[in-house]
C-alpha cells in the first residue's frame, strides 16, 4: 500500500507492510526535479515550494473548469463546481 501528497506536503511517499502480528510504514523522499523539463526547471521558486505548488494545482484546475463552463446551467453552478475543487486542492 503506498499513499503519497504533492501539493501540500513535503514531496514523499509512505509504504505500508501488514501482517498478522505488525504494520510497519516507511517514509520515502521523492525529488520531482528530475523529471522536469529545462523550461520548467527556471520556473521553480527560490522561496516556499508549497505555494508554487498550490498556484500550480490552481491555475490547471481554474483551467479545466473553465473548458466545462458551459456544460453547467447557470454561473453560479459553474462557480460553486470551481470553489469546490479549488477547497479540495
Amino acid at each position: 500500500m503506498a499513499s503519497s501528497c504533492f501539493s501540500m506536503c513535503d514531496q514523499g511517499y509512505g509504504i505500508i507492510s501488514l501482517t498478522s502480528k505488525e504494520l510497519n510504514y516507511q517514509h520515502c523522499s521523492f525529488d520531482s526535479t528530475a523529471f522536469l523539463t529545462p523550461e520548467e526547471m527556471q520556473q521553480l521558486p527560490s522561496g516556499n515550494f508549497h505555494d508554487y505548488l498550490r498556484h500550480q494545482f490552481s491555475k490547471v484546475s481554474q483551467l479545466q473548469m473553465d473548458k466545462y463552463q458551459a456544460k453547467f446551467d447557470s454561473k453560479s453552478d459553474w462557480q460553486a463546481a470551481t470553489n469546490l475543487v479549488n477547497n479540495l486542492n
